[in-house]
């Protein structure tokens, strides 16, 4: 194998086939990325055992000799990112890997590439879901921060639910780790089809996406691949059944008002920095005709209160308890300022929208009251 390659190009193939690898994998063969160039395109495949990968380059390529080789991954990337030259050389000689710019050479022992296990990417006869990167790129950066992010765990907690399967014509994008919930709807005309996958993938995929192209999921049994324009991804779906969310999305809330987000947000900040102390971030909300107070108070380091004037209230005075960051979390991902709150008491989970994106709701479980 001999190519010539763009160093950036080859950069964020490495970068995605890194992420694929597990830092606490045994097995020294994956830990390695196989390189495998033709007459046409340069590809690299990594896989952890549970999701493998394939990371297609066919610009800003030159290739020469076709072949395969294994490397360590990280040695690979790491080597590639301390070099300024615009284009790198990779050549296979006898038993290692060159790496050549202007004026650097050096040099990577390869493995018997054959030892690498054999992945098949083909699709043929799977279930096909289309969706644009833009759409998918927005909901899982709404959604994503409502998955349970335990690694330890692998569960429907763990999750993002895509389901266009209860609302016709809609497409539901849904993330919870049971205590804060998330989802985001968009317009769907397919076949109906729903699949839990874990939100580490699709926030790696996401991290990748390139504007306005098409993302392609292929589904099978238990078995899902992602295919854009650069690169293949696969791995298994959750096989968990997602909560029923219908009663809490459309319940409407007793009482509601009006409320500016960023001072919100401020207020939070404030008090989590007296959360941060304690490891405990909980604080007491009293809403009223007019103002939305926050309350922390801590026997070792202290107390604080803010107000916020909020607007168009209707319904009963309510106070409760909140995580201070789960709360922040939620506010963050919305775009505008004026948010909304449904509340029906201070136990009942609470919904979050902006009227301005009828698509986008979030919900929060209050923590047990302290006042």
């Amino acid at each position: 194998m001999k190519i010539t390659i763009n160093k950036n190009v080859l950069m964020e193939a490495l970068k995605f086939s890194n992420n694929i690898i597990s830092s606490s994998v045994s097995s020294a063969i994956l830990s390695c990325v196989l390189l495998e160039s033709n007459e046409t395109e340069f590809k690299l495949t990594t896989s952890n055992g549970i999701i493998s990968s394939c990371f297609k380059i066919s610009e800003n390529i030159d290739i020469e000799n076709s072949g395969r080789v294994l490397v360590k991954a990280k040695l690979l990337l790491d080597v590639v990112s301390k070099i300024r030259e615009e284009n790198i050389e990779l050549e296979e000689i006898d038993s290692s890997l060159r790496i050549r710019a202007k004026n650097y050479t050096s040099n990577i022992n390869t493995l018997d590439s054959f030892s690498f296990p054999n992945i098949d990417f083909d699709t043929n006869g799977w279930t096909e879901i289309k969706l644009n990167s833009k759409t998918l790129a927005v909901a899982v950066r709404k959604v994503s921060h409502s998955a349970l992010r335990q690694s330890e765990r692998l569960d429907r907690l763990n999750g993002i639910y895509f389901d266009s399967e209860s609302e016709k014509n809609k497409l539901r994008i849904v993330a919870s780790d049971s205590l804060k919930l998330s989802v985001f709807n968009t317009p769907y005309n397919g076949e109906p089809f729903s699949f839990l996958i874990n939100a580490n993938v699709l926030n790696l995929v996401n991290s990748f996406l390139k504007l306005n192209e098409e993302i392609i999921f292929l589904t099978k049994d238990k078995n899902i691949t992602i295919k854009t324009k650069d690169f293949i991804l696969s791995c298994n779906v959750i096989d968990d059944n997602y909560p029923k969310i219908d009663g809490l999305i459309k319940s409407e809330g007793e009482t509601t008002f009006k409320i500016s987000r960023n001072k919100l947000i401020e207020a939070l900040e404030r008090v989590i920095v007296f959360g941060s102390t304690e490891k405990i971030s909980n604080c007491n909300i009293s809403i009223s005709k007019h103002l939305f107070s926050i309350k922390y108070k801590s026997i070792e380091l202290g107390s604080s209160i803010d107000k916020i004037e909020i607007e168009e209230f209707s319904g009963k005075t309510i106070d409760l308890s909140v995580n201070a960051n789960f709360l922040m979390e939620h506010l963050k991902v919305f775009d505008n300022d004026e948010i909304v709150f449904k509340l029906e008491n201070n136990l009942k989970p609470f919904m979050i929208i902006d009227e301005k994106e009828p698509g986008f709701l979030q919900i929060l479980v209050p923590t047990i009251n302290s006042f």
